[in-house]
């Protein structure tokens, strides 16, 4: 209850710095730019060409390029408003030029190239950030019959909440820190979930309506189909799960344009014809596997069913898929902290980093993978600690139903679940115990190796991933690997040693895909490097781990580098390629804390300065307030 309590007063005290903060800002930006104007503007067209004039003051672009032009007097505007008629989705773009920047700024809406395919033409209103003061403005219209029936200056909002937000969010992670590092009540487990939880935040708030993760629009159409929606039946189309690309926008008054029009799509009023939708199977034999292979998204599945049990529009169940999904990930990560025996800084700063919190935040299967993979692991370990107590059934059935669980959507991993084969038999109360937990485990690994390996021995490697380029054909480049086997392996041990560079892991870091690369890589390589360092003068003592045992994990580990290394030269490499393409460095988060833990010493007991507790807050306050400022930086800023 006490913790409840402290925890409410960071909140309120996080929530009023934020609103002083955001009073201070927005009262500062008013002071700087003067008052922004706000009115009609049709009346400043001072040059015509392309357009005729349409009933009253309307004007109808009759070619591409067509121009207005409207000289001002300079003073400040926030947004320019278009009002449009016919042919909405035809490109507009706004360039405006004042004495900041005298060369011209262009502005484009990229939701007109988005819907200008598809026969939705409802956006009604176009929404350009000025935020200058121009003397000048020109307006083209990319093609014929786009109907302008007003220019207005519209003002922002007065207080950014968004920005008021984050900065919330900022100052409950700073102050849990203050709070671990100097009253040392929290344990880390519960520092890791409350800096989570406020990186959560500042995701949701800066989140895009759109598919902005790596394949997110392919991973949320598998997740719909496992959402039970007969249990639930739409009676409104589900855009999210019809298109490859959104229509999505910064603009507040856009995107409500944007949501009101879709959650109103009747599914007997609407045909599916704004983009293709594939979800047959690539192979006869996937129906075996199926359903193990999509047991990663059961988390979004689950928040997208009760999303829809609630009758929330589709946009929002579309958020609550992707808070589902993060929520799973806290919630194992906080697990496997608390039940690590050691290196849970470690664990807890690479889990934190992010890319892995962007990861969780967005439709993967990658966080169910990453989450479940460091828990298997650390129940491993767990195992390992007691000379005197035997393992329990219930740990025993955990040893092989997590891992098995964790790989099912990429099984390519599935040499996590041999970890439990390096149990020593005493640990089971007996050898008759310790060979029917192998043998279980053993066939446990053999379903899932086959749930990749039989497809591709019984069916062929088949044409490749187009994506890849033209040059891919996945059956020529297992001829040529096996007509140059020397060669191959010379290219794959140069690009494993550059793959494993920490120098070159920004895409497990920093990455945002599609939002691009945060700030902060050097920072929190470094951050992680001190974990490191930090777990290891951690005194708690602990049953040393066999070096034998160590070398056969890192060598596992470096062996399922090298098969995922492949499995991508022959379904996204042109054939013949020196070259690895489609290995992102993401790919090492289910391996990087379990290698890292392996340059622990554990047997050494020196006498810690700072307890665990102290520890975490020292990394993971940062971690959380670079995510955040990466957030901002990244999309959050761009909303208006």
């Amino acid at each position: 209850m006490k913790q409840l309590l402290i925890i409410l007063g960071i909140i309120l005290v996080s929530a009023a710095a934020a609103v002083v903060s955001e009073l201070s800002f927005s009262k500062w930006e008013r002071m700087k730019n003067g008052e922004a104007f706000a009115g009609n503007l049709m009346h400043n067209i001072s040059y015509v060409e392309g357009f005729e004039i349409e009933g009253t003051e309307s004007y109808k672009s009759q070619s591409e390029g067509a121009k207005l032009v409207l000289n001002l007097d300079g003073a400040y505007l926030d947004h320019i408003l278009l009002h449009v008629g016919l042919h909405v989705n035809t490109p507009i773009a706004l360039k405006f030029y004042s004495e900041n920047k005298p060369e011209g700024v262009t502005l484009t809406r990229p939701w007109q190239e988005r819907l200008k395919t598809t026969p939705y033409n409802f956006m009604r209103t176009a929404v350009f950030r000025v935020e200058d003061s121009p003397k000048q403005l020109e307006i083209t219209a990319q093609g014929a019959g786009l109907v302008i029936a007003g220019i207005v200056a519209v003002k922002k909002e007065k207080y950014n909440v968004r920005r008021g937000g984050m900065m919330g969010f900022g100052y409950f992670i700073f102050l849990v820190g203050i709070w671990a590092l100097f009253f040392r009540s929290l344990d880390v487990g519960r520092v890791l979930v409350l800096v989570l939880l406020a990186v959560s935040g500042s995701m949701a708030l800066g989140t895009q309506l759109n598919f902005v993760s790596w394949d997110e629009s392919i991973h949320y159409r598998r997740a719909n189909l496992q959402s039970w929606q007969a249990m639930v039946p739409q009676t409104v189309h589900d855009v999210f799960s019809r298109a490859y690309v959104l229509p999505f926008s910064y603009s507040y008054r856009e995107q409500k344009q944007i949501n009101e029009f879709f959650n109103a799509q009747k599914i007997q009023q609407t045909s599916n014809v704004i983009s293709r939708n594939s979800t047959t199977a690539d192979h006869a034999t996937d129906r075996w596997f199926h359903w193990y292979r999509e047991i990663g998204y059961i988390p979004p599945a689950v928040g997208m069913f009760f999303g829809r049990l609630f009758e929330l529009p589709n946009h929002a169940v579309f958020q609550v898929g992707r808070i589902s999904n993060l929520i799973f990930y806290i919630g194992i990560i906080f697990l496997t902290v608390k039940v690590l025996p050691f290196g849970k800084i470690t664990f807890a700063a690479i889990a934190s980093l992010p890319t892995p919190v962007f990861i969780a935040a967005h439709y993967s299967y990658d966080p169910w993978l990453t989450s479940l993979s460091f828990l298997s692991f650390a129940l491993f370990l767990n195992a390992l600690q007691s000379k005197t107590e035997k393992i329990s059934f219930l740990q025993k059935v955990l040893l092989i139903a997590v891992p098995f669980a964790a790989v099912g959507p990429k099984a390519i991993y599935c040499s996590i679940i041999l970890l439990s084969l390096l149990i020593p038999n005493d640990r089971f109360g007996g050898l008759r115990q310790a060979i029917v937990f192998k043998v279980a485990a053993s066939f446990a690994f053999l379903f899932a190796f086959a749930s990749f390996a039989l497809p591709f021995l019984v069916d062929g490697p088949g044409r490749g991933d187009s994506r890849g380029g033209a040059g891919v054909n996945s059956t020529d480049q297992v001829a040529y690997v096996l007509a140059n086997p020397m060669v191959y392996i010379g290219n794959l041990l140069e690009f494993m040693t550059a793959y494993l560079n920490p120098l070159n892991m920004r895409g497990l870091s920093v990455d945002f895909s599609g939002l691009g690369l945060i700030d902060g890589f050097y920072i929190l390589l470094a951050l992680v490097a001190v974990a490191l360092w930090m777990d290891f003068t951690e005194p708690k003592p602990v049953v040393a781990l066999p070096a034998t045992t160590r070398v056969i994990i890192l060598m596992g580990c470096l062996f399922t580098v090298a098969l995922v290394a492949t499995a991508l030269y022959i379904s996204y490499t042109a054939v013949g390629s020196p070259r690895f393409s489609g290995v992102q460095s993401r790919y090492l988060l289910p391996l990087l804390a379990p290698v890292l833990l392996l340059l622990i010493p554990i047997s050494r007991h020196p006498k810690a300065v700072l307890s665990t507790t102290q520890k975490g807050a020292l990394i993971l306050t940062p971690i959380g307030l670079l995510t955040v400022f990466g957030i901002w930086t990244t999309t959050a800023s761009s909303f208006y």
